[in-house]
């Protein structure tokens, strides 16, 4: 799939930096920190080292030109509930875009069309800027129907690969990370990682972010947080849930990285 993306952005629309990977080796938060690796992990949050190796990524199709990245909503094409569509229907997909385009206050015209077994997209130029363009996405049911989707309950939607595998988990935890409030400036993944039991399998992004000038004697706090998928061997049902992982204070003074009491 041809994946047009210089910035990214939110569902809601709201644009955002894109990630860009980092060689460093991860340091993983949680409990029993030594100071050596709160400073390694504030080091990489002031560097803005975004992400681990072979973590989920789009390749730029232009670098001169402008892409926002959308995902057909329920509430676009008239739908009860607040989530992704999805369709394995390639002229229902359309269709949807096109009440999309239809209902933004800067229409685009329709430009290329691409396939992948996640979803449809579709390109369009907006009016009178021919740099700039709109992407719009329709996932497949038959990889992810998001019908159920929850933030109350933790239900994320229903995973269709079969067979299903610990690198799909990954795949969806990571992808819809790329288009999260979470991939922004002073926010960047330390781990990415996937387990499994007889039930589930499991993949956890260990998250740190910046609060700047929000620690202690006027110091910057760093917030830490795993953000884990579960989707259920058997049926695919997919649960996401956030657990703060506690934080710490830091400052940067020219090059040299510091912990705050």
């Amino acid at each position: 799939m041809t994946s047009p993306i210089r910035c990214v952005s939110l569902f809601c629309g709201l644009v955002l930096f894109c990630g860009c990977g980092s060689g460093s080796t991860p340091v993983p938060p949680g409990t029993g920190q030594t100071d050596q690796s709160k400073i390694q992990i504030a080091q990489r949050v002031y560097d803005d080292a975004r992400l681990p190796v072979n973590f989920y990524s789009e390749p730029v199709r232009d670098p001169t030109a402008f892409y926002n990245v959308q995902h057909v909503r329920s509430g676009d094409v008239a739908q009860t509930g607040d989530y992704e569509m999805c369709s394995d229907d390639f002229a229902t997909a359309l269709s949807w875009s096109e009440q999309l385009n239809g209902s933004q206050s800067l229409s685009g015209d329709l430009v290329e069309t691409e396939e992948s077994s996640m979803l449809f997209e579709f390109s369009r130029v907006l009016s009178n800027t021919p740099d700039r363009y709109r992407i719009e996405r329709v996932f497949k049911c038959s990889y992810l129907d998001r019908t159920t989707l929850d933030p109350i309950t933790g239900s994320a939607g229903v995973v269709n690969v079969r067979p299903l595998a610990t690198s799909d988990v990954k795949t969806i935890a990571e992808y819809f990370w790329t288009f999260s409030a979470y991939n922004n400036v002073g926010s960047i993944v330390l781990e990415s990682t996937s387990e499994s039991d007889d039930e589930v399998f499991s993949h956890t992004l260990s998250l740190a972010r910046l609060l700047v000038g929000a620690g202690s004697n006027g110091c910057d706090y760093v917030e830490l947080i795993h953000w884990q998928y579960d989707a259920h061997r058997t049926n695919g049902e997919l649960n996401s849930r956030e657990e703060p992982m506690g934080g710490f204070s830091a400052r940067k003074e020219g090059s040299n990285v510091t912990l705050c009491q």
